[in-house]
């Protein structure tokens, strides 16, 4: 932390990081604080908004509000909190049995990923490679033919939807079904289980679509690291998930397994079980480093780390825009990654409309893959 305080400039994020760092005295009064309520964007006829939003409150995602929010965790009872590290224990024992009972990742992602380097690569070896498998090729015309790329025109064969889609929104597809798949195995456990796999999900490929759009727009980290970062992150929320219910269902928990247990246990837990389940995986480093670095405020100053400042900046955003409750690191967090990244207040406030296309795409892919409750 230290070495942010030295970074050049004296912007308002500069300012604002020293000020919370105690560093620099306020020379305005903050604005009022208010606590994180907001509208879960389901369609597109619904914004990303705040549902106490109001004409006083500041602008979204600028450092002011980021300075000045109040997530809220998820409430506990004093003998749940008590029961939080013997879950733990159980949960991090269990994980090496529950890695083996996971399929691996399709050999179509590494497939796909070695087209898409290929320069030479045409676009009739693309659709033979899509057509190989049909819910790969239904998603592909399912988001070829979506009001975000159709322009009211339907394809119905799978070269014209690539054509259309481009290589890389078909590789982004391919990698976000693999480990949708991979990760989630066969969608086990009680309803509520399910619904918050959905949302997880739902959120790591929100993360993947608008970390992909955020490099780009400011240059600033490696495209195909943000966008498998963005969709992995969170990943040992998932296989945690899974470990819990089994744990349920063999009565090995020592406290009922309610929604605010879970919810604060798989936050707890993922950054040790997504490590392990990437380096099970033998992903490249850089994508592990994503994962046991988003959560991480000492050194992860260097270029090396723009990736996974990009990936915090979108996936703290997506909390915060979307979830009810979330960690209160999250806003600090956002706010040290767009400080990294040398990001003023209006791409702070752009974040959010890339999160809410982001989101769109997302449900598009969760619709009809049939692998996520």
């Amino acid at each position: 932390m230290e070495r942010l305080a030295a970074v050049p400039g004296d912007g308002p994020l500069t300012r604002l990081w020293r000020r919370l760092l105690g560093r620099e005295a306020a020379t305005r009064p903050a604005p009022r604080a208010r606590p994180v309520s907001v509208l879960v964007a389901r369609s597109h006829k619904e914004s990303v908004v705040p549902a106490d939003s109001g004409s006083d409150r500041p602008a979204l995602l600028s450092a002011d509000w980021l300075a000045t929010v109040k997530p809220q965790t998820p409430p506990l009872e004093p003998w749940e909190e008590a029961q939080l590290d013997p879950v733990y224990a159980l949960v991090v024992e269990r994980f090496p049995d529950a890695v083996r009972a996971l399929p691996p990742l399709s050999p179509l992602a590494a497939q796909c990923a070695g087209l898409i380097q290929n320069p030479n690569t045409s676009v009739q070896e693309v659709v033979r490679f899509v057509s190989r498998d049909p819910l790969v090729a239904a998603q592909v015309l399912r988001l070829a033919n979506s009001a975000h790329y159709s322009r009211g025109e339907t394809v119905v064969g799978v070269r014209d939807a690539v054509v259309r889609l481009g290589f890389r929104e078909v590789y982004s597809l391919v990698m976000a079904l693999s480990c949708v798949g991979a990760a989630s195995g066969d969608g086990s456990g009680p309803v509520e289980h399910a619904n918050i796999r959905g949302n997880l999900w739902r959120h790591a490929l929100t993360s993947a679509f608008a970390a992909g759009q955020l490099s780009m727009v400011i240059r600033r980290g490696d495209l195909d690291v943000v966008f498998l970062g963005g969709l992995l992150h969170d990943v040992g929320k998932v296989v945690g998930l899974r470990i819990l219910a089994q744990l349920a269902q063999e009565e090995a928990l020592p406290v009922p397994l309610g929604m605010a247990f879970t919810l604060r246990m798989l936050e707890a837990v993922h950054v040790r079980v997504g490590a392990d389940l990437l380096a099970h995986w033998r992903l490249p480093p850089e994508i592990q480093r994503v994962c046991v670095d988003h959560h991480r405020r000492e050194d992860v100053n260097g270029a090396e780390h723009a990736s996974t400042h990009v990936v915090r900046v979108v996936s703290g955003a997506h909390e915060l825009l979307t979830s009810a409750y979330c960690s209160e690191r999250v806003p600090q967090e956002v706010l040290q990654s767009a400080l990294a990244l040398d990001m003023d207040d209006a791409q702070l406030r752009l974040v959010a409309n890339h999160v809410q296309e982001a989101g769109l795409k997302a449900e598009l892919v969760l619709g009809s893959s049939g692998r996520v409750s």
